[in-house]
């Protein structure tokens, strides 16, 4: 099965340069997929186990208060494990001011990733796999996977973690304020899955 990922647009209410420069706007997306295994534990259903799929949206030039876009690319199909339990999503809006970061992530979020340099040992597994355990390792990885490529001027994110038999029956659409950095953005995007 498929998730789709689709980030309609993006609206800026405000600049980070409080309306005397225009803003260069990128968006990262990050995407895990589990599964409980036999016994205790939980594995990834993404292609060959990878832990995480990552993508960087190109540099949005010239941003500047009221102006409108969909970013490039703004549509993700990511291939998942029929067996998956649970999805969750980790999007965030970047203000470009150091291009080694965004050049990092352009290098690196080509897909089906583990980052170079991430110590997944370093994100804790549940003890005992429920739903809530579940969702509690999916924060921490996310914040985790976060803080690893840096922050730029990140003016915000947001999560997405649904089981996948309620994400099968409705897509979730979503729209979200970030004010970081003097800068007010919204982004309005849908995820939903086919081929279950």
């Amino acid at each position: 099965m498929k998730v789709i990922i689709d980030i309609s647009e993006i609206k800026c209410l405000r600049t980070t340069r409080d309306e005397l420069g225009a803003d260069e706007i990128y968006v990262a997306s990050f995407l895990s997929a589990l599964k409980k295994k036999e016994g205790n534990g939980i594995a990834s259903t993404l292609e060959n186990e990878k832990p995480l799929w990552g993508k960087v949206t190109d540099v949005e030039r010239n941003i500047r208060k009221g102006r409108i876009w969909t970013p490039t690319p703004n549509r993700f199909e990511i291939h998942v494990d029929n067996s998956t339990d649970i999805v969750g999503l980790k999007v965030g809006v970047y203000e470009r001011d150091n291009g080694q970061i965004y050049n990092k992530m352009y290098t690196e979020l080509t897909g089906l990733i583990i980052p170079n340099g991430f110590d997944l040992s370093t994100v804790v597994l549940p003890d005992e796999i429920e739903l809530a355990s579940m969702i509690k390792f999916l924060f921490n990885f996310f914040k985790k996977t976060i803080i690893h490529f840096g922050q730029d001027d990140l003016l915000g994110d947001t999560e997405v973690i649904v089981p996948i038999d309620e994400l099968s029956r409705q897509s979730i659409r979503k729209s979200v304020r970030f004010d970081r950095h003097g800068g007010i953005y919204e982004l309005s995007m849908t995820i939903n899955v086919v081929g279950i």
